[in-house]
């Protein structure tokens, strides 16, 4: 299998969302996403969560569903 990932368009915000909310028993996995989200608007996305640890939550999220 073969995995692409690519940077997030704003058509795509809805069905993460929904993803997010299907994979974890609360809303707050999607909440968490859409406060990431919105940070990076605001410019604050640097203190909020570095790139990195961004990268790593989305990879393990990613990795999980995956293999679930």
């Amino acid at each position: 299998m073969m995995l692409t990932v690519r940077a997030e368009t704003g058509r795509d915000v809805a069905a993460v969302r929904s993803v997010h909310r299907a994979a974890f028993p609360s809303a707050f996995e999607s909440k968490l996403v859409d406060t990431v989200r919105g940070a990076g608007k605001t410019g604050v996305d640097e203190p909020f969560m570095a790139p990195q640890l961004k990268r790593a939550f989305y990879e393990e999220k990613a990795t999980r569903m995956l293999t679930e």
